[in-house]
């Protein structure tokens, strides 16, 4: 009866502290940073759970490339689609949901730990470490992260189905573990390395000794071909990272420094913001080789220690393994996100370490519980603060610019939101500061090409659109340029940067519509038909072009005069 109170009301405290330190997160707003391509303004998320939107959630990135998808998720976007279709664009549901999920994790991750350990309260310790540190919030608060909790939640559904398979194996039970593993790969392909996650906790907690490696390796070789199917789909289909111009050597140099600046955030949170420059005077020899050793000393350490302390090397490389398919995937080699799982690791280390201590010397317990308290008390205050930054995208990206130096995202994204306030010439100095940070971020140019198109200075706008299209090759470019060159009558031009938009992003519905608009007024409508198809088919929730595709047909079967209101726009 204790066991059971005791439980219920941890349970209880985990979840009203969770809720405390996160709920800011439903009065914030989508943020111009990916919510607005990936979730609010995606032309297949916006109208709901539709037969069309699913099709193209199953097929984004894995038959065609996607503008509006970065890799292969489905089940992210269909749940995206889900909450679309009961809150429309309300900013403050999709982000109740991913608060949920976080809610969810947590308890999950505390039934985990205790059923695997039978150590109720350090797994409640780590539990709280993980829930409430500062880290999480871009995971929870960010609405385009729902990736990161989704998956979570699937990947912990995986490892409570593998326990319950490593203490009595059924084909059922096995059959559950891969149905869960599948369902996370398809939030979030960053669980590549749950096999050998699964193989660490065969050694501890699970103590799975009678099984040997090459067994354990053949219990999961279906995991294994899941996994690398996946590793191998988002490798060689999803949209390439950028890497601000940096080489491939120091990308690979950066790896260990990465991996320690995890570290040292988790152990002292401050300056965290959306987003993090690539560190070029972290890259000095001292501290590569420094932070290399280090990784290197503490790994050898934990294996060493494994027979008397199982959990220092279950949740180092726990932490290492779960980070590996996305360290250095980033700029600055860090993304707040990409800790949900990985800090898991290190959590579970804490823990079992500071119950390690505890059974030696049991007189400090009530001074631990104390600590404890104050820790996760400060911890939520953090976690409430760094929230608010999420308000919108403003408050977001003036904080990215204070803790940071020199961040161009940060300024681009200042100037992105000024635009959207319709401050178009107060954002003009922001994406000229971003031009200075960063010479070769195309998009900067291009949307100081829209400022001055929008300040009537045409002439000066074509210089910084072609410049974004010398510098990558930009669609939008191409697509604002034709434009502006069918405004001015010259519809032959117009369609030439059309069609090169469309040959730069076959996915581009809006540079389909306009060439099939342009093509339509020149009496070609079989090829503008064929293009107003293709727009259909990328957005299906993009109305303009349906109308255009219906108003185009009818014209082909009629060559009399299109009745008013029947003009292709």
């Amino acid at each position: 009866m204790f066991r059971i109170r005791r439980g219920i009301w941890a349970t209880a405290l985990l979840s009203i502290s969770i809720l405390l330190a996160f709920h800011y997160a439903v009065e914030c707003d989508f943020v111009n940073f990916d919510d607005n391509l990936y979730v609010s303004e995606n032309p297949n998320i916006r109208d709901g759970l539709t037969w069309e939107g699913i099709r193209w959630a199953f097929s984004a990135d894995l038959l065609f490339q996607s503008k509006n998808s970065d890799y292969w998720q489905p089940l992210t976007f269909l749940t995206r689609m889900f909450d679309m279709q009961l809150y429309g664009t309300n900013a403050a549901g999709h982000h109740a949901t991913n608060l949920i999920l976080h809610l969810l994790n947590a308890l999950l991750l505390l039934h985990l730990l205790n059923r695997m350990t039978g150590s109720f309260w350090a797994s409640a310790f780590a539990t709280a470490l993980f829930a409430l540190h500062p880290l999480r919030v871009e995971a929870v608060v960010w609405v385009t992260s729902r990736k990161d909790v989704l998956s979570t939640f699937f990947a912990l559904l995986a490892l409570e189905a593998h326990v319950s398979y490593a203490r009595r194996p059924t084909r059922l039970r096995k059959t559950v573990v891969v149905s869960m593993v599948a369902l996370g790969l398809m939030s979030k392909p960053m669980l590549v390395t749950l096999p050998l996650l699964m193989l660490l906790l065969d050694l501890w907690p699970l103590n799975r000794r009678d099984l040997s490696w090459r067994e354990a390796f053949l219990e999961k070789w279906v995991l294994f071909l899941m996994c690398g199917a996946a590793g191998a789909v988002t490798l060689f289909l999803g949209h390439p990272m950028a890497f601000d111009d940096v080489p491939t050597r120091l990308q690979l140099l950066n790896v260990p420094v990465a991996y320690v600046r995890y570290i040292l955030m988790w152990l002292w949170p401050t300056g965290l913001a959306c987003y993090y420059t690539f560190p070029f005077e972290l890259l000095e020899t001292w501290r590569i080789a420094g932070s290399a050793l280090a990784l290197g000393g503490f790994s050898i350490f934990a294996i060493r220690r494994f027979s008397a302390s199982p959990h220092l090397a279950v949740g180092w490389f726990w932490f290492l393994l779960t980070l590996l398919p996305v360290i250095g995937l980033e700029n600055g080699g860090v993304a707040d996100r990409f800790s949900y799982v990985p800090h898991i690791g290190l959590s579970i280390l804490v823990a079992w370490f500071a119950a390690e201590q505890l059974k030696k010397f049991p007189a400090l317990r009530g001074a631990a519980a104390l600590g404890a308290a104050g820790l996760f008390a400060a911890m939520s205050v953090t976690t409430d603060a760094q929230v608010r930054h999420w308000k919108d995208p403003t408050s977001l990206f003036e904080h990215a610019r204070s803790v940071t130096k020199g961040n161009w995202i940060a300024e681009a994204g200042l100037g992105n939101a000024l635009i959207r306030q319709g401050k178009l010439a107060e954002a003009l100095p922001y994406f000229e500061e971003t031009i200075r940070l960063q010479p070769r971020y195309s998009l900067a140019h291009f949307n100081i090409g829209v400022v001055l198109e929008s300040m009537g200075k045409p002439d000066a706008a074509v210089e910084h659109y072609a410049q974004a299209i010398r510098l990558s090759d930009l669609s939008m470019a191409h697509n604002n340029l034709g434009i502006l060159m069918e405004n001015r009558g010259d519809t032959g031009r117009a369609i030439a940067h059309y069609r090169e938009a469309v040959k730069t992003d076959p996915f581009y519905a809006e540079a389909r519509n306009n060439l099939g608009r342009a093509l339509a007024g020149l009496g070609h409508l079989e090829e503008a038909i064929e293009h107003f198809k293709i727009g259909v088919k990328i957005a299906p929730g993009y109305f303009e072009v349906r109308r255009n595709l219906a108003v185009a047909e009818r014209r082909m079967k009629s060559i009399k005069k299109p009745e008013p209101g029947s003009e292709i726009k």
